[in-house]
């Protein structure tokens, strides 16, 4: 498949070169060269005005380009495409979360939340619960039964279960407005293509929106926010997990699940959802052991990573060809052709 072989091609092309860049420490990795003085007092960043996941659309053809497929910003433009509506959902959800709810036709792992309006306003990530902790016989996880996660799921407050389909599902919330608006908008599904869809990143901690988590919109705020300065990787950007400097101390079975992205000028560019356990839906990603250590400095996440492995997805704010040349500690590593590559296997 287009997705494995264009993992097999990244870590060839990158992996060999991380033994060459310097490693992260307790205190956090800060670039060479990369300028560290924007304050970013705001949590507010630049207008959202893209949206997009890696990993293909099982529901795409192969012969179409698929890496990074882009999540309908207009709740018809989602219908027009396929998606429906998850049953019983309406804005409120029994104020569990806030959005009308639509998930795509196939492999149900992801979820668009949609404002009274008819704009995204937020995002959904769905993992098969029995997957995450007895283990999956899918060819992409082979650990059933193999492995024991003492991941601490019933302690991470990010965390939500529910029931979809006959199937438990745990659920993470991101929301890229107030979600206070989401049900009562005035947005115009006419200006999103000028305005945007959004300029404020926030988590939902708990099991209501009543409780967030809100993303800094400069990486140095994040640091001053416990986002632990993480390593930067091409077609990412920087990563910022939260107090991953402590991960190792607690075997890893407390990591928070969210991390964010910075581009090149320390802005907001995206973020991610990651938990210990294998999700068969190809939809995610489960990275190896050593660009799992290189990313984030945690020797325990290495050992998940060639155990029970992670199961990843990246969401981004931006084009995600753009964050090619985000790490200028690695641009020297870029391969001539990298270009030709990622044409060929992108498009």
């Amino acid at each position: 498949m287009r997705a494995i072989r264009f993992v097999s091609v990244f870590v060839s092309l990158f992996l060999p070169t991380f033994a060459g860049v310097p490693n992260i420490s307790s205190r956090g990795y800060v670039a060479p060269g990369v300028p560290q003085n924007n304050t970013g007092n705001s949590q507010n960043a630049e207008s959202f005005k893209y949206l997009a996941v890696t990993l293909p659309d099982p529901a795409r053809l192969h012969e179409k380009s698929y890496w990074f497929n882009a999540i309908p910003l207009i709740q018809t433009t989602a219908v027009a495409e396929g998606w429906t509506l998850l049953p019983g959902s309406d804005c409120t959800n029994g104020g569990k979360y806030f959005g009308v709810r639509y998930l795509p036709k196939s492999a149900p792992s992801i979820a668009a939340l949609y404002d009274s309006k008819g704009v995204i306003a937020g995002f959904q990530i769905l993992y098969k619960v029995d997957a995450l902790t007895k283990g999956s016989s899918e060819a992409d996880c082979d650990t059933l039964n193999k492995f024991q996660n003492n991941y601490t799921f019933s302690d991470q407050r990010m965390i939500n279960k529910e029931t979809i389909g006959g199937t438990q599902y745990f659920v993470l919330t991101a929301y890229f407005v107030n979600p206070k608006q989401i049900c009562s908008s005035n947005r115009s599904p006419s200006r999103v293509k000028t305005d945007g869809f959004g300029n404020q990143l926030s988590f939902q901690n708990g099991p209501t929106p009543s409780t967030l988590i809100l993303a800094p919109a400069t990486r140095k705020l994040a640091a001053a926010q416990s986002w632990t300065n993480n390593q930067c990787l091409p077609l990412n950007g920087y990563h910022n997990f939260f107090k991953s400097n402590e991960w190792d101390s607690k075997n890893c079975t407390e990591n928070r699940p969210d991390w964010l992205f910075y581009n090149k000028d320390q802005r907001l560019s995206g973020f991610g959802f990651s938990l210990p356990g294998c999700d068969g839906s190809p939809r995610f990603q489960h990275p190896p052991g050593e660009i799992v250590q290189y990313v984030s400095g945690s020797k325990c996440a290495k050992t998940v990573s060639d155990t029970i492995k992670f199961s990843n997805m990246n969401v981004y704010f931006v084009p995600p060809i753009s964050t090619l040349h985000d790490c200028p500690e690695l641009e020297s590593k870029i391969p001539e052709n990298i270009d030709q590559i990622l044409k060929e296997l992108v498009g």
